[in-house]
């Protein structure tokens, strides 16, 4: 039967009440959040919630679970928000051409309506600048184009008295002081009659322009900057016509540089967000990665490829998604039906009036910023299947095989999927076999995406425990570092550097302490080490041992003899002697070095005085 009611939050003084009512004339005005459709309403006061919508028309929940619903969705939506703005990226162009004829064609068609500047590359020409020696370098708003002029009439030296023009037997000389080059033959007349010198063919000037965009009309013949954004050429034009307007941008995309592992400044460490944007929305920069957020199109590929979760997708972030199944009372053994509102809304529409036993339906905008921790999660709270209704993406499809090869190892199915729209219209939504955990994954503070990834795998191995040794995951984000502890000083560069803390040192033991589950493989501890004694081993283990801190390597300290101040270990002092006995110093500075660096300057003035 087709419901044509829908529920409405009430706040209700310092109380929720969940009512169904059954038109908007009867929302009353202490509404907060009502299971409608976004568009049906899209200047309301109060949250649109298509997921309650939904689930209470296609689900068989109790009401009790609606209300929970229904303040799960008003949480995620007010804890969720992100930047919109209109931006206006209209600029000026600078357009340049070898020929004439192709500068002033385009400048009839599109002078009108675009800010152009037009250069023409060394052809003598009348209508344009005629640019010589030029370079075009990258500004911090666009680009700076540098060239020489040829200006033979200086306009402030003539009297316009108007001896030259006779003598010109070209008519080259014209009367708006220009000289037509192209017809000129350099015969001298008109600089022997100027009284006041104003002619000099060998008068040039340097001009400087300007402009957010440039625009070659022929395959360029000059050196252009190594940064290429917003540099188009002839078969570009549309791209560049696309940018000369205002543009709505959603800030959908949040970066977080505390816990990314790409480290710029060393050209080092994680690239898989720049490896992985389809619009080169992320770049480097000296500061670390930067997005621009007008070329994002927000699909979520990078937070779906980010292992540490420095990247996160602002409508729906990690922290609040679990927060989000942590309050709401599934029953064991749903399936969870993620999906944009378009497709929920499809969904809706053909199989209204067809109740889905057990399948919960989740508004989630761009199912393609999901990760593998999402899905392991969602098993973890009891779920049975976990389907995707999105188009495929590299880097979710790896996120799913990863989270699927995981569960398979330890209870032999493949719980997680993903569907197109017209496919899940089609399927069957009954998972293929039951949840077998016993207990929920109850009791877990959410710190990091990574550290969640480390709770979610410790919970199922105390939960199934492998009977025997299983197969290592081949795994790109996870592994182990291995170390050659004969070599290793205990520097600590490598611990600067790893902002997941898969990498500590312990100042009791005065270890190098390594725990591989937090290890995402980045790589930037094996580029700074100095002695170059650590090593990448890509691979993720269930196994308790993976889960668990252990030592890379351990050393003695030294104290310093003056004042007892521990200011080193003896691997590091044994590599400083070293070095100095094979540039034949160790003997100058023997007596230094067992002292801390206060009191080596105490003991270096005392021996003067003495």
């Amino acid at each position: 039967m087709v419901s044509t009611s829908f529920h409405v939050l009430l706040k209700k003084g310092d109380k929720f009440l969940l009512n169904r009512v059954s038109s908007q004339e009867e929302i009353p005005s202490e509404a907060v959040l009502v299971g409608l459709f976004s568009d049906q309403a899209p200047e309301a006061s109060w949250l649109a919630s298509p997921t309650l919508r939904v689930n209470a028309d296609l689900g068989t929940f109790e009401e009790s679970f609606l209300y929970a619903l229904a303040l799960a969705e008003k949480a995620r939506f007010e804890e969720n928000y992100f930047k919109s703005y209109t931006l206006d990226t209209r600029g000026k162009i600078i357009v340049l051409a070898r020929k004439p004829e192709t500068l002033q064609d385009f400048v009839e068609i599109y002078g009108g309506i675009l800010d152009l500047f037009p250069v023409v590359l060394g052809t003598p020409c009348l209508s344009f600048p005629v640019a010589e020696d030029l370079s075009l370098e990258k500004t911090s708003s666009g680009f700076r184009l540098t060239f020489l002029r040829r200006l033979p009439i200086d306009p402030e030296k003539c009297l316009f008295c108007g001896r030259c023009g006779p003598v010109c037997n070209k008519e080259a000389l014209l009367p708006d002081l220009q000289v037509d080059l192209s017809r000129c033959d350099q015969c001298g007349e008109c600089v022997a009659v100027c009284p006041t010198e104003a002619i000099d063919f060998h008068r040039y000037t340097r001009l400087e322009v300007e402009a957010p965009y440039i625009l070659f009309l022929e395959e360029p013949t000059i050196p252009i900057p190594e940064e290429k954004e917003n540099i188009f050429t002839r078969d570009k034009l549309e791209e560049l016509l696309a940018l000369q307007g205002l543009h709505q941008v959603d800030e959908v995309i949040r970066f977080s540089s505390d816990l990314c592992q790409h480290i710029a400044r060393l050209k080092a460490g994680c690239k898989r967000c720049l490896e992985t944007c389809p619009e080169g929305a992320i770049r480097e920069s000296d500061g670390g990665l930067k997005i621009n957020h007008f070329r994002c199109a927000g699909c979520g590929s990078c937070v779906a490829a980010c292992p540490t979760g420095a990247l996160q997708y602002a409508p729906f972030d990690d922290r609040s998604f679990v927060a989000y199944f942590q309050n709401l009372p599934l029953p064991k053994g749903t399936t969870v039906l993620i999906a944009p509102e378009e497709t929920l809304k499809l969904i809706w529409w053909r199989k209204n009036g067809t109740r889905f036993p057990d399948v919960f339906f989740l508004e989630y905008p761009e199912p393609r910023a999901l990760t593998s921790m999402h899905l392991l999660f969602l098993w973890a709270r009891g779920v049975s299947r976990v389907i995707l209704v999105t188009e495929e993406a590299r880097a979710l499809s790896e996120e799913v095989e990863l989270a699927n090869e995981i569960i398979f190892l330890l209870w032999g199915f493949k719980p997680f999927e993903i569907l197109t729209s017209e496919e899940v219209l089609r399927a069957s939504l009954e998972p293929e076999a039951q949840n077998p955990l016993k207990e929920s994954f109850e009791k877990f503070e959410f710190r990091s995406r990574r550290r969640a990834i480390a709770a979610l795998l410790s919970f199922f191995l105390e939960s199934q425990a492998p009977e025997a040794s299983l197969p290592e995951i081949k795994s790109e984000t996870f592994g182990e570092i291995l170390c050659d502890e004969s070599r290793c000083t205990l520097c600590a560069a490598c611990l600067n550097e790893c902002h997941t803390e898969a990498l500590r040192g312990d100042p009791e033991s005065y270890a190098l302490v390594f725990t591989p589950v937090l290890c995402v493989q980045c790589g930037t501890c094996v580029s700074v080490c100095p002695e170059e004694v650590l090593k990448k081993a890509p691979g993720l283990r269930l196994s308790p041992e993976f889960l668990q801190e252990k030592v890379l390597a351990q050393d003695e300290p030294i104290k310093c003899l003056m004042c007892g101040k521990i200011f080193g270990t003896k691997k590091s002092f044994e590599k400083v002697r070293t070095t100095l006995n094979s540039l034949g110093r160790w003997a100058e500075v023997e007596g230094l070095l067992p002292y801390c660096e206060t009191c080596r300057v105490i003991k270096m003035f005392s021996e003067k005085e003495a």
